[in-house]
């Protein structure tokens, strides 16, 4: 391969590569603010369980309320 062949094709390498990336950085970033989303609102549903929703699952309040209010991003 001639050293002006193998320049022309380096840029459209590089450039796949970086696209791969942000692809794959993008859905990386989509899938963590999906879980993100679904961990807040379950603690939420979790703060707002009665004492009987509570006792049929086996965790007391104070296990719930330590819980629920873990911020999102800790899991």
């Amino acid at each position: 391969m001639s050293s002006l062949t193998h320049k022309a094709c380096a840029p459209a390498v590089a450039r796949t590569d970086i696209a791969s990336v942000l692809r794959q950085l993008g859905h990386a970033l989509r899938t963590t603010i999906t879980v993100w989303r679904k961990r807040s609102a379950a603690r939420r549903e979790l703060r707002e369980l009665d004492e009987h929703v509570l006792r049929d699952v086996g965790i007391s309040r104070s296990q719930a309320d330590f819980e629920g209010r873990k911020p999102f991003w800790v899991k």
